[in-house]
C-alpha cells in the first residue's frame, strides 16, 4: 500500500460521486476540484450494484472516456478509499491523466483512479455489459472536453 504524506487528487466515477451512496461517508469532507473526463478510453462495466472501468486488452471492445469528479483527498481518506475499493484485490489504483475545466480552460491533472483488476474482470464482468443507472447513463461516459 502506498503511504501518502500530502493530499492527492482522486478521480471518482461511481458510487463515490456526489449524490451517490458512498460520497458523504468517504469524500464528504474532501475538497471538490472539478468535473472531469479521462483522457484514456475504458471499458465501462457493471458489477451489479456499482460500476468498474477497465483498460482494454482488445481493441475490438467498445471503449469510452469516463466522466467523473476529481477531489483533493487527505492521506487518511486515501487509506479509506483503498479499503473500500479493495485496492490490490478487486481494483488497482493507478495515477492517470484526466481533463478538467478550471477557470474556463481545459487542463490536465494526474489523479488516482481505481481500475478493476484483469482477473476480477474475467470472473465478474460480462462482455459489453454497461452500467445502466436508469437515468442519464450517457453522462457517465462518452466524449471528453476536446
Amino acid at each position: 500500500m502506498t503511504e501518502f504524506n500530502d493530499h492527492q487528487y482522486v478521480f471518482v466515477y461511481g458510487t463515490l460521486k456526489e449524490g451517490f451512496a458512498n460520497h458523504n461517508h468517504f469524500l464528504g469532507q474532501s475538497e471538490f476540484v472539478a468535473d472531469a473526463c479521462t483522457q484514456e478510453r475504458y471499458r465501462f462495466l457493471s458489477l451489479g450494484a456499482f460500476p468498474a472501468v477497465h483498460l482494454p486488452n482488445n481493441e475490438d471492445m467498445p471503449c469510452f472516456h469516463v466522466h467523473g469528479e476529481v477531489y483533493k483527498a487527505s492521506p487518511r481518506t486515501m487509506v479509506m478509499l483503498d479499503r473500500l475499493e479493495g485496492n490490490g484485490t478487486l481494483y488497482q489504483r493507478h495515477l492517470r491523466p484526466v481533463e478538467v475545466v478550471l477557470d474556463g480552460t481545459v487542463r490536465v491533472l494526474h489523479a488516482w483512479i481505481y481500475e478493476i483488476l484483469d482477473h476480477t474482470c474475467d470472473d465478474y464482468c460480462k462482455p459489453n455489459e454497461f452500467l445502466d443507472l436508469g437515468h442519464n447513463t450517457r453522462s457517465w461516459y462518452g466524449r471528453c472536453y476536446g
